[in-house]
């Protein structure tokens, strides 16, 4: 008899797992086949899901194709970039180049926009671009302390209009922003950077 109950729970592991393989690959093919984000939320959702499942390059796909059709769009563009980055941590071979790639797309959504959420994203994506190159590390960490110097000014400047209690969170941002800041300064010191 124990034979047979141990058949039994055998098979039905057996089908369990098959079962959570196909609902597996249910999803990313479900995945694959959403329709083209009609709204940003939608872009950045299906970018982020992408980016989870380790499909970095149709997380840049998408990027890419909505900021072509949304040419001022500059969240997405840093967006695009910070995908770039994530590509680069896992390739050796290509890392510089995709940092550069990365750069590139961070540096145009700067160009079209200046708002402290664009800004706060791209000193991370210069951080990280600093974290991973070899050849640019210096370049992308000042680049990084820049950012985040315009990102505590524009802080301290809203933080000043400010009166009732937004006013505490407003000064734990800033007080984040410039640890991040201060962080940098460690690393361009510590990369012996001119």
């Amino acid at each position: 008899m124990n034979g047979y109950v141990d058949w039994r729970m055998w098979i039905s592991m057996q089908i369990r797992c098959v079962l959570k393989v196909a609902v597996m690959v249910c999803v990313l093919c479900c995945l694959g086949c959403q329709k083209t984000p009609t709204t940003k939320g939608q872009a950045v959702e299906l970018m982020r899901n992408y980016g989870q499942h380790h499909r970095v390059d149709d997380a840049i796909r998408i990027g890419s194709n909505w900021s072509a059709a949304h040419p001022d769009d500059a969240e997405m563009r840093v967006l695009v970039g910070l995908m770039y980055l994530e590509k680069a941590r896992s390739s050796t071979k290509d890392r510089e180049s995709l940092v550069v790639e990365a750069t590139h797309w961070v540096d145009q959504g700067l160009q079209l926009g200046q708002d402290v959420a664009t800004l706060t994203e791209a000193a991370s994506a210069f951080q990280i671009a600093g974290d991973l190159s070899e050849n640019t590390r210096c370049d992308q960490y000042q680049k990084a302390a820049n950012v985040l110097a315009r990102v505590v000014e524009l802080d301290n400047t809203y933080l000043g209009t400010k009166h009732d209690d937004d006013a505490e969170k407003w000064r734990q941002i800033v007080s984040m922003d410039q640890s991040k800041a201060e962080t940098i300064k460690k690393k361009i010191a510590n990369s012996r950077c001119h």
